[in-house]
């Protein structure tokens, strides 16, 4: 009896030494991130069902906006710490706030953001008329005067104006119609519009009718990557939590990549569209090819896309892109285009920190 007591009481021990120890969550330290309603809040969402969070001695809270340009009207408030967001955030972040560039969530793809026409439109019978860019169809004879439609100051805003720039085009010779994506799929059903220019999962949607792809933000080497926006005085005093929050993010990330077809990842993947996004519609089969094609960022990757060479970055010059388009269509003014490109908003210091040991498992 002695025996088993001394046993029972050596095991107990020898699993209290092993075990993590427990978090206290008056110890955690509360961050507050927002996203835009999407696909890419999907990982942290994920993780943070799992308690990563809690590993890296954080509390990570989040919260949906509408668009980037919501999100950065909340920034004065404090609302936020760290935004993932796209080019309409990233704009408005660089050129009227105070903001950081610190990393990137998730990568673009040849169908997250794409245009596409019907299967029997006469811009497809003429590709490559930029050598630039072979992949891409159309001409000025067959666009011009089409009519397109797009969501004005947005990201399929400006990877339509790219196409018709590389086709030698100017949004004046075309037929802009401004709309939102949803219902912009349900007038190009009803033959409304000739060409649309549109993100996941609306090109997702578009491939399943048939519609055909003429160019993409990857066709254009105009990249629309998703990135994490930082409220630079918050980032100043708390560099250290920033660096946890990337180590817990790429964590996420790294596990989707490894994981991505997974079916306890889609299905995960199915309650956030349903629970999170309220979406009831989009199939499940839709759902894992918009994981597959949009694979998140690595820490890696994220660092590959921050570390300039020949003195620039890659997210500066895919972002001074965007800039340079909306402010020649009259979105921004001059001097703010200037202090966008003047300002070095994009660090690698961040994701080089979270890189030094290997991420959690």
């Amino acid at each position: 009896m002695r025996k088993s007591v001394l046993t029972a009481l050596c095991t107990a021990f020898a699993l209290t030494v092993g075990a993590a120890p427990a978090v206290n969550a008056a110890d955690l330290v509360k961050i507050k991130t927002a996203w835009v309603a999407g696909l890419e809040m999907f990982p942290l969402w994920y993780g943070k069902s799992k308690g990563w969070d809690k590993d890296e001695g954080l509390d990570v809270e989040y919260q949906k906006y509408a668009s980037g340009p919501a999100q950065m009207e909340a920034l004065p408030s404090g609302a936020w710490n760290i935004a993932s967001t796209g080019v309409g955030g990233i704009l408005v972040g660089g050129m009227r706030h105070d903001v950081k560039i610190i990393g990137s969530p998730m990568p673009d793809s040849d169908v997250s953001n794409a245009i596409y026409t019907r299967a029997d439109s006469p811009i497809l019978t003429v590709k490559g008329t930029n050598k630039d860019f072979p992949n891409i169809y159309g001409s000025v004879d067959t666009v011009k005067g089409k009519q397109l439609l797009v969501t004005v100051n947005s990201a399929n805003h400006f990877i339509a104006g790219q196409w018709l720039k590389a086709i030698g085009l100017k949004p004046t010779d075309v037929k802009l119609t401004n709309m939102d994506v949803k219902s912009m799929l349900v007038s190009f059903d009803k033959n409304i519009g000739d060409v649309m220019s549109a993100w996941t999962p609306i090109t997702t949607a578009a491939e399943d009718r048939g519609y055909k792809r003429v160019a993409s933000s990857v066709s254009l080497d105009s990249r629309q990557i998703s990135q994490f926006v930082a409220d630079r005085k918050w980032l100043e005093a708390n560099p250290d939590t920033a660096v946890k929050f990337l180590r817990f993010q790429y964590r996420c990330n790294q596990y989707m990549r490894d994981n991505i077809k997974s079916p306890e990842v889609i299905d995960a993947a199915v309650k956030y569209y349903l629970e999170v996004l309220g979406d009831k519609n989009l199939p499940r089969e839709d759902i894992a090819f918009g994981l597959a094609d949009r694979a998140p960022v690595t820490l890696k990757e994220a660092l590959e896309f921050t570390t300039p060479v020949n003195g620039v970055d890659k997210l500066t010059a895919w972002n001074n892109q965007a800039a340079e388009f909306f402010t020649s269509v009259g979105s921004y003014k001059p001097e703010e285009l200037t202090k966008f490109k003047s300002t070095p908003l994009v660090t690698n210091e961040y994701l080089k920190k979270a890189a030094e040991k290997p991420l959690l498992k």
